[in-house]
């Protein structure tokens, strides 16, 4: 089990905080921090395993405690010892963010004659909690290739799953008062039927 935590240190502000990586490698029964990615300005992270064993770290981002508009992308690999090593931090220009919690998650593995497909949702909008949109990566994340609104109006945390009939399912926030939503949705309605599944 793999996580992407976030901390604040000392009297730093939420705003200058920082994520780290911790798992395990025995279901729960012991944790081991692997390691703080070198950037400040980083919290509520979310990961995802990488077909190479290495895994992606996806996260609201703030410099100088103003939200960039974009998503903060790590790439991690782990080296022969378990150590983990993280890539340089950078800005994905096409997840913008209005400073929200995202989710992702993989949903199909290139073994066996598939293909490699990761998920995105959050508010697609660079200030405003508004536009709910899942996105679809088939290269690991460096690019994504479609995306649909669920939700157009006020939107705000989320989470994905993959039911087992295949579909695509969204728990969200309707903004900050409106409550939770469920919707599901399929690949096909995702891609405009170029990819069913």
């Amino acid at each position: 089990m793999f996580f992407a935590g976030s901390l604040t240190r000392g009297d730093r502000s939420v705003f200058d905080s920082e994520n780290y990586a911790f798992w395990s490698d025995d279901l729960g029964a012991t944790w081991q921090i692997g390691g703080i990615v070198p950037r400040l300005g980083l919290n509520e992270a979310i990961a995802a395993e990488l077909e190479d064993g290495g895994v992606l770290i996806n996260t609201r981002s703030y410099t100088n405690g103003v939200s960039d508009g974009r998503r903060a992308v790590t790439r991690a690999h782990f080296d022969p010892n378990g150590a983990i090593h993280f890539g340089e931090t950078i800005l994905d220009q096409t997840l913008i963010d209005p400073a929200v919690q995202a989710t992702l998650l993989r949903y199909s593995w290139s073994d066996h004659g598939g293909k490699s497909r990761l998920l995105f949702a959050n508010p697609a909008h660079d200030r405003a909690r508004v536009n709910l949109t899942v996105r679809l990566s088939y290269d690991e994340g460096h690019t994504w290739v479609y995306s649909k609104v669920i939700e157009r109006g006020a939107s705000a945390y989320s989470d994905l799953v993959v039911t087992r009939s295949g579909e695509i399912g969204v728990l969200f926030e309707r903004g900050n008062t409106g409550g939770l939503h469920f919707v599901r949705c399929t690949l096909g309605w995702l891609t405009d039927g170029a990819d069913s599944g």
